[in-house]
């Protein structure tokens, strides 16, 4: 795991000294090493920060260069199969035992092509000098970064966007419509971010630059969904044991989240089972003041049950102040609940540990959260009082602004039908009304907080020929998996130096899982019953308790501890960004404050964390 940068275009060499600005930005993705390469041709420079996993000796050192120097590569990431792949492909003695040389050798001889064969989380830059050609790629899921910008016949692009604003070269200006897409879902739209001018490669996509200062043409490499034959209990237990196995690769010390919950205790025991290195490290996050706040009984139950090294990270209010504006800092796109990611990460690193597994997608593949159950009822609700719907949804705007449950039930109405409409009013935080009073002069009423129509009609056509619940669970991985938690996931650990892999998006196991039918994989007698089924007695009974999920005792800190820092943030706030109406953020955080459950501690949280990131970034948005 690790940070990559370039810059690609005529002359580029000329401007090595802004990729070595861009270098610092990045080291706290990989604080065991630095190289920087420029290519014979002067036309490219490439940097790389090392996070030493696999391979640590300097044999595995990047930008790493094909022999004949013809290909030069920096990357992000880890293939998991890469012994396999290097076996199959045969060849002299390697020089290094770690995967980056294997997918240098696959990349040198078949190019693009060989992507789909690569099972792991990876984001990559491999320049030819001898075609003048750059290629860049993500993993089909998107758990690996990758941005990019032009600047003039300069191409420039980094693991962060923290670093490109670092080479000078880039302008930190907010782009509008993501930061209302922000407040309205928590996340951007991919491919756009919060820098004006500034994309991100998709997930799955490679693009490739064939001639320095032209244009970038993108592939999509995703593989088809579903992949492979339906698979019973005892299969799919089996395809469990070995994703995690691959994902266990580490010549470093590595861990396990454990929140006590269905997925992370699953994690735990196929980790001991496939791992050589035992007692297995795992992690809970504690709150001293509220001990009824967290599942830390059931971790401990779960790791008395496989005797692992359990390590708890308690967080009290006081400590979360402390932490905050580091948290802050560690942010390249603003987040809702990515500090979560962040204190667990902390501990894994007071622990000493450089990779730890996570039980990201677990709930995406088999329907784990509440909207997979409710979404369906909405939507039938919604068509038997279509009729009325426009009347309810104009009557709701007599009642209080704030109002977090009138406010979303207003949007239900005012929506248009069909699934993917009423999917992104489920996700929202703030409504269409909310936003219109606190942006009234950039936010258009009505509008859909920001996709655009092509892309909507897009999304309703592929869930048009799919199973209701198949289209939820795309849609969930796509939108609150793929631009949230991913996201969270990466910038989080790596701003701890600490690898965080999700066994459920190997690709294997997750393209089997999507091959089995959704009446058979989502809700039934209880969350992911068929996974619960079929991990057996590898979980205690408590797993089968109702879903509580990880979460900060966030209301309670921003009534108490966080309360100061919090108001002079949504201050911040009002006076930073001309569009905001500060007498609307002031009432919402006067609101909150009086009745904290009507309104919800994630929509004055919101605002606090984008006034910070602003702050942070000394970026004005008028």
């Amino acid at each position: 795991m690790c940070g990559i940068a370039g810059i690609i275009g005529p002359g580029a060499a000329s401007r090595r000294s802004a990729l070595e600005r861009m270098m610092p930005a990045l080291r706290h993705r990989g604080p065991d090493g630095e190289g920087v390469y420029t290519a014979p041709s002067g036309n490219c420079v490439l940097g790389h920060r090392r996070l030493s996993i696999l391979d640590l000796s300097d044999a595995a050192a990047q930008p790493m260069v094909a022999k004949g120097g013809r290909f030069a590569l920096s990357y992000n990431g880890e293939i998991y199969n890469y012994r396999e792949l290097r076996e199959a492909a045969g060849g002299g003695a390697p020089r290094s035992s770690g995967d980056t040389e294997v997918l240098l050798d696959l990349l040198a001889r078949e190019g693009a092509d060989c992507i789909e064969r690569l099972n792991g989380m990876f984001a990559f830059a491999l320049w030819d000098d001898a075609a003048q050609r750059l290629l860049l790629a993500r993993d089909a899921w998107g758990q690996k970064p990758l941005f990019f910008a032009q600047a003039g016949e300069l191409l420039v692009f980094a693991s962060e966007m923290r670093a490109l604003l670092a080479s000078g070269l880039v302008a930190p200006e907010l782009n509008l419509n993501s930061a209302l897409s922000f407040l309205s879902y928590g996340w951007t739209q991919e491919p756009a971010t919060m820098l004006q001018g500034v994309q991100a490669l998709p997930a799955g996509h490679s693009a490739l630059l064939a001639a320095p200062g032209g244009e970038l043409r993108q592939r999509d490499h995703r593989p088809p969904r579903p992949q492979g034959r339906p698979c019973g209990p005892e299969e799919l237990r089996e395809l469990f044991r070995r994703a995690v196995g691959r994902t266990l690769v580490s010549d470093a010390p590595l861990g396990v989240f454990l929140s006590g919950g269905i997925d992370s205790s699953a994690l735990v025991a196929g980790a001991t089972m496939a791992s050589e290195r035992l007692p297995l490290h795992t992690l809970t996050v504690t709150f001293p003041d509220l001990p009824g706040q967290s599942e830390a009984a059931f971790a401990r139950e779960v790791s008395g049950l496989w005797h692992s090294r359990h390590h708890e990270v308690p967080i009290s209010g006081d400590e979360m102040l402390r932490m905050l504006p580091q948290a802050i800092r560690a942010m390249d796109h603003p987040s809702m609940d990515g500090i979560n990611t962040f204190l667990v990460a902390h501990g894994a690193a007071q622990a000493g540990l450089k990779a730890v597994l996570s039980g990201v997608g677990g709930d995406e593949l088999f329907g784990g959260y509440p909207l997979f159950g409710d979404l369906p009822r909405l939507l039938r609700w919604r068509e038997r009082i279509h009729p009325l719907a426009p009347g309810l949804a104009a009557a709701i705007g007599a009642f209080p602004l704030w109002d977090r449950r009138l406010a979303k039930l207003q949007d239900f109405l005012a929506a248009p039908r069909g699934l993917c409409h009423q999917y992104f009013v489920r996700r929202q935080v703030f409504s269409g009304r909310q936003l219109k009073a606190l942006a009234p002069s950039v936010f258009a009423p009505g509008a859909r907080p920001y996709l655009d129509p092509g892309r909507m009609g897009s999304l309703e056509g592929a869930a048009a020929g799919s199973a209701l619940q198949d289209s939820i669970a795309a849609m969930e991985q796509q939108f609150y998996m793929g631009r949230l938690l991913l996201r969270d996931m990466d910038i989080m650990g790596m701003a701890h130096g600490v690898e965080i892999r999700s066994p459920f998006l190997d690709q294997e196991f997750s393209g089997r899982v999507c091959a089995m039918g959704p009446e058979t994989r989502s809700p039934g007698r209880f969350p992911k019953h068929v996974f619960v089924e079929a991990m057996d007695d590898w979980l205690p009974e408590s797993c089968r308790r109702p879903k509580q999920g990880f979460a900060l005792p966030f209301e309670r800190w921003m009534l108490n501890e966080l309360k100061a820092e919090v108001t002079a943030g949504l201050d911040s706030l009002g006076r930073r960004v001309g569009w905001f109406d500060s007498g609307a953020i002031d009432s919402l955080w006067r609101t909150f404050q009086r009745e904290p459950a009507r309104v919800g501690w994630a929509r004055p949280w919101m605002l606090f964390v984008l006034g910070r990131y602003l702050d942070n970034l000394h970026m004005a948005a008028s």
